[in-house]
Formats: structure tokens, sequence, C-alpha cells
């Protein structure tokens, strides 16, 4: 089935060059004609992931006023091919944009007109190929000075030191990897705009910045109301700066003015995207949650691995690791499949459910309907960090058809109907709180307290065992990994609160903790992060794949193995 979003209007498409595919999302108007077609270009890197809902907010509002409207991954980024560490990034990216308006083109929109977000404004500013209406939005109006931003980040540990970004000129930032060749690149670019002098311009400065300088002496300059709030804290709590869109809407819905002609994209769901790996775009279960499959030369034994959201962060995962790693994992053997829950990045949400939740109640429902989609009779893995990892397990805990868990950095220590109160608004609601905060004291007391005595406290009802999910997920026949930094808060409060008890399951067949030093929670640093994956890759082909012509399984009872 096509992928589709909104109410309908939104076809996920590979586009552009054939060896090396871009990836965006199509918002048609309802009725499937338009005025004209606005291509959205994002920022780079952290303030991406910030950005993604935001930009498909703003996809559907430019929809809705009769404008096709193109959101897209730049080469190297998103879901599209390549890596940010390719040469040529600068190129690439001005090259994406003139493919993303070549596409709207193609459709039929003979006017089109680009929104940038900070670098993406500078991209878009810069982009050779003519167009008829342009927004930059919080521009970044010197590359050097945005070179010099990204280097006071890493100083302040927003990353990883440059030995670890793999090259000593090298930037590692918030989980991307600034090249020597791309920061020289960066440096060059700049602000005013190589558009024609007629072209109208919109930009929506921070108040701090609100003088004009080095813009077009014609633009129309307005606040980016909200920018702060969306960029400059963790992704988990941005929040989409509805003034800014409705501003931008219907700046664009003034200028972009003409006849609405038919549109009618075209639509490729399959790419190969390098070294023999095809992606397919997917549309799972009745509700239509989005995902992206990868397959290599697949081993017929292979479990299908699933990777899931992490917090609010749409499916590419965090630092664009699910697209990496998961391509790996592809031609290794193991066909993948990462993949929106209801509510998060690309996927619809269900009706009455609120956007963007962590631990929504509805993702045991949405991991149900994921693996009755792709199973192949091989079962699944679940894969997930932090609320991700949780998900997974709960899931295992739950449903047939899972074969295995690897779980990052997961809060154990709290129950579901808990952590399923945290929100972008409330990120550390007070119930959260008081069950985090123990003192010396207490944490002593609840080391020595005997695993019967959580035991029989549980089952009476009076307090759940901390490690009673755990411990439901083997008993189910699952194989389970658990990877934690060695200073992660999740593994500490779990030890505090059930260290006897963990130590006892982990020694068990069939169920691993393993601890990485210098792993950070969200998987930024490059080196901590590569150990994992290297950890989780050799555990899953040891547990999970063809060995020596003999099938290497460890099925649970409610998934029988292949025969």
């Amino acid at each position: 089935m096509e992928p589709s979003g909104g109410a309908g209007t939104a076809r996920a498409t590979w586009f552009g060059p054939e060896d090396r595919p871009l990836f965006g999302w199509l918002h048609v108007p309802p009725g499937g004609r338009a005025r004209a077609g606005v291509v959205l270009c994002p920022p780079i890197g952290y303030e991406y992931v910030c950005a993604h809902r935001t930009f498909r907010v703003l996809a559907e509002r430019l929809a809705a006023v009769g404008l096709v409207t193109l959101r897209f991954d730049y080469d190297g980024t998103g879901d599209a091919a390549g890596d940010d560490t390719d040469p040529g990034r600068r190129t690439a990216w001005l090259r994406s944009i003139d493919d993303a308006v070549a596409l709207l083109r193609q459709a039929g929109a003979a006017r089109v007109g680009l929104v940038g977000m900070r670098l993406g404004a500078t991209l878009a500013a810069n982009a050779s190929i003519d167009v008829d209406a342009l927004v930059l939005w919080d521009p970044v109006l010197s590359g050097r000075n945005f070179v010099r931003q990204l280097r006071a980040l890493q100083l302040l540990g927003v990353g990883a030191d440059a030995e670890e970004a793999g090259d000593r000129e090298s930037l590692a930032v918030a989980g991307t990897i600034f090249s020597p060749s791309t920061l020289a690149e960066l440096s060059a670019l700049q602000v005013p705009v190589r558009h024609r002098p007629d072209v109208p311009v919109l930009v929506l400065r921070r108040p701090e910045g609100l003088d004009g300088a080095a813009l077009p002496p014609a633009a129309t300059v307005v606040e980016a109301v909200g920018q702060g709030a969306l960029l400059d804290g963790p992704s988990s709590t941005a929040l989409v700066p509805a003034a800014a869109v409705e501003t931008i809407a219907t700046w664009l819905a003034e200028q972009l003015v003409g006849e609405a002609v038919a549109i009618d994209p075209p639509v490729r769901l399959e790419a190969e995207v390098g070294a023999g790996v095809t992606e397919r775009l997917m549309h799972l279960g009745e509700l239509g949650l989005f995902g992206v499959s990868s397959e290599g030369q697949l081993d017929p034994s292979a479990p299908t691995v699933v990777l899931l959201n992490n917090a609010t962060d749409h499916h590419v995962g965090p630092s664009r690791l699910w697209t990496h790693w998961g391509r790996e994992l592809a031609r290794s053997g193991f066909p993948v499949l990462r993949v929106d829950l209801s509510g998060i990045g690309d996927s619809p949400a269900r009706p009455g459910q609120a956007l963007d939740r962590s631990y929504a109640a509805e993702a045991i429902d949405d991991v149900r309907a994921i693996i009755r989609h792709i199973d192949r009779g091989t079962g699944v893995v679940l894969v997930g960090l932090c609320s991700g990892g949780r998900h997974a397990l709960d899931a295992a805990a739950l449903l047939d058809g899972v074969r295995g868990v690897c779980s990052i950095n997961a809060s154990v220590h709290l129950p579901a109907e808990v952590l399923q109160l945290i929100s972008i608004e409330d990120p550390v609601p007070s119930p959260v709180a008081a069950r985090n905060r123990y003192r010396p004291v207490q944490s002593r007391l609840l080391r020595m307290v005997p695993g019967i005595v959580w035991s029989v406290l549980d089952r009476v009802g009076v307090v759940r065992s901390r490690t009673r999910l755990l411990e439901d997920v083997r008993a189910s026949g699952v194989d389970l990994l658990l990877v934690y930094g060695e200073d992660d808060f999740g593994l500490r409060k779990l030890r505090e609160t059930a260290a006897a008890a963990l130590g006892r399951l982990v020694g068990q067949p069939g169920c691993r903790l393993v601890t990485v030093p210098d792993l950070d929670h969200a998987l930024m640093a490059p080196t901590a992060r590569r150990e994992t994956m290297r950890i989780i890759t050799d555990h899953l082909i040891d547990r999970f794949l063809v060995a020596g012509g003999d099938h290497v399984l460890v099925p649970g009872r409610r998934c029988a193995s292949p025969s």
C-alpha cells in the first residue's frame, strides 16, 4: 500500500539520482490541484531533528492553502543515500535543492518557492535554480560564524572531541560529523541572496537579530516567534512555533498566486541506497504507520530487526544511527525496518491520541501491528534506545513473535503508567521526579531487600519488583541484551533498587548486560556509539544468523524457529 499522511494528501517518495536517491514527502492540496509549489529546506545536524515536526506541520498548512509542498532530506542526511562524512557536502546539498525543485515542476507546479531554516536558509539563498519566492527562517548569515558556533558546542561537550570524530581537524557535534572539507565549504557560505533581485523575500529573525544587516534590502523582515523553544533545547521538548508557521503560510499564499493546476507527482517506493542495499517505503497496519525497510543479501533464517523511535525523534534514529547502522545490518543478512510509532515522526496519530509522547500507551498496539505486517515467519528482534528500549521490553513481555530485544539505556525502574505522563510540555512530571528521588539511606535499604521479599511484595500487589519486566521478558523465551553507559541514570537506578535480582537475572543463559565506557544517554559520542553498535551487531549475528551451515537460533516458546 502506498504510504500516505495527513488527510491522505501526503506521499513518501524517493527522487533525484538513481545511484544516490533522495527522500521526501509530497504534500498535495485537497482535490489534487495547486497554484504553485514550495520546497522546504531543513536545517543540518541536530537542528534538523528538532525541526522535523515543525516542517511537517508547515507542509500540511501550505497544502491546505493550495500549495503543493515537498519536505525532503539532503544527500547524506535523514533517509537519503550517503553519509555526512562524504566529500563535497555543500555541492551535494545545493544539488539536492535543485532536484527537489525539479520534482515539483515535474509534478506540475510552474511556480516554486523555497523555505529554509538555519543552514537550510543559507543553502536556499545560495541555490542556483530559479525560484519565485524565498523564505529565510532564522538564517545562518555567515558560514564562518556557524563553524565557530560548532566549535564552541564541541568545546562545551555537545558531541565529542576531534579524535572521536576520526580526524584531528573534524568536528563531532551532537552526533553529526563535519569533516575538514565540509567545514571549509560551510565557512564560505553567506547571505545575501543569489536569486533574481525581483524575487520576494521574507526573513524571520530572532528578536536579538532584527537589524536586517546583510539581508536583501527589499526583504520583509519579521520576528521568528518561538524559535528558541524550537531549537535551543533537546528535541524531546521542541515546540512547534505555530505563529511563525502561520506567518509563512499566509505570506507564501499571497506571493504564489495563479490558477490551480492538476498535480501528478511521480512516486518511487523502492530505491537502491548503496552497496547492494535496497530500501522500500512502507505503510504498516490499518493506521498506516510509516516505515522504511532495508534488505541486502537476505539470510533465510534471520528475524526482522525493528528499530523503534527514541523519545520523539523520527525513524532515522539517534544522530541518524538507525539509517546508517540499519543499512550495515542489512548487508549482514538481516531484513531491517526503521519505523515511526503512532503520533511520532511521519506516522499518523490514533483518534484522540496526543502527538509526540515518548512513552505513549498506544506503543504496544503499534508494535503488534508492525509484527503482523512484517514477520516472515522468522520472528522479529526489537531494538530501541531510551523510550524505544522500554517499548521493546514491554512489547516482548506481552506479544507473540518477538525473538529478541536489544535495549539501550532504558528506564526499567519506573512503571509504564508513570512514564506515560511524560510529555513535551512536562518532561519530568512530579510522579517521575518523586520515584527517581531516592536518598542514600533509602537506596541502601532497597538494595538490602532480598529478592524473595520483592517477589512476595510483587505477587500480593504491594509494590512491583524493579526487575519484574525483565523477568517477564525472559519467561517468554525472548533473548535479551541490555546495554547501558557505565554511568547511565537508568542503570544506576536499577542497581540502587534491585542489584541482587539484576545480578541473578543476567547470570542466566539468554540474558546479557553490557556496559560501555563513556556512552552518553543519547548516543551522540561517535566512539562509544560505534562500540555500542558493534556489541549489538555481534550479538545479533551470534544469536540469529546461519553459522557454518547450522542455524543459530534462540526461539521463544511463542515463536517457533524455521525448519
